[in-house]
């Protein structure tokens, strides 16, 4: 429950931030399937420095992904 939570505020704010998938993943270096299972909450192990790069990309804080 914990991962699909993370991953739908992810896809919240990529949304807010006018962002597709694969723009994000791009961004990141990672692939677009790796993204969206990120987002669907379906992989379960994105490490702190994969965050904070998503949040940086995002352009909000670490913390606005991570409370509950």
């Amino acid at each position: 429950m914990r991962y699909k939570k993370l991953g739908a505020k992810i896809a919240y704010y990529r949304k807010v931030n006018g962002l597709t998938q694969q723009q994000l993943a791009s961004s990141l270096g990672i692939s677009a399937s790796y993204m969206s299972s990120i987002e669907r909450g379906v992989s379960q192990g994105q490490t702190m420095a994969l965050l904070w790069s998503i949040a940086d990309t995002l352009g909000i804080k670490i913390e606005d992904l991570l409370k509950e």
